[in-house]
């Protein structure tokens, strides 16, 4: 009976085992994965957006809508959606990365709405607070966008067209 030893293959220094080529190996995570990483990713976007904002920008804690806790729940809020979106899309359509991305930019594009009609109503806002809460919105898209399909948008030379979403 062979040990242990004798049953792991042999690595050549650039990674290949005796009689096989190199190619990448790495595996497109799942969506839920990739919607885990999207929320972390964008409630982090939102600390760091707030962070440098109230280096920037007087009275950022006087803005309710900036509040951390309003921040973190609405970041948590959207990408939990996107994610949700994103499934749905999955199983319902030929080519949903393309859809998801349309969907996006419809969606940050209606964000912006109420940050041009409500906000400015709300106390202690002002238009260097407002236009912090819009890239906030921005900032949280790309990042949940990036996530969920990123790496299926722009396909490397000599790589198939696209990977299949569910992995």
């Amino acid at each position: 009976m062979p040990t242990a030893a004798q049953l792991e293959p042999v690595m050549s220094p650039t990674g290949a085992t005796a009689g096989t080529s190199v190619q990448p190996s790495r595996r497109p995570r799942s969506i839920l994965d990739r919607g885990l990483l999207g929320i972390l990713g964008a409630v982090v976007a939102v600390a760091l957006v707030r962070g440098i904002a109230s280096v920037v920008v007087a009275d950022i804690d006087a803005f309710a809508p900036l509040a951390w806790s309003a921040l973190v729940g609405a970041a948590i809020v959207a990408a939990t959606a996107a994610t949700l979106a994103y499934i749905v899309l999955v199983q319902a359509v030929a080519e949903p990365e393309q859809w998801f991305l349309a969907l996006a930019i419809t969606v940050l594009t209606l964000s912006f709405v109420p940050l041009l009609t409500i906000a400015p109503d709300i106390e202690g806002a002002t238009p260097a607070l407002i236009a912090v809460l819009g890239a906030m919105h921005l900032v949280v898209a790309v990042v949940v966008v990036v996530a969920l399909v990123g790496y299926t948008l722009t396909p490397r030379a000599g790589a198939d067209r696209r990977s299949d979403p569910r992995e």
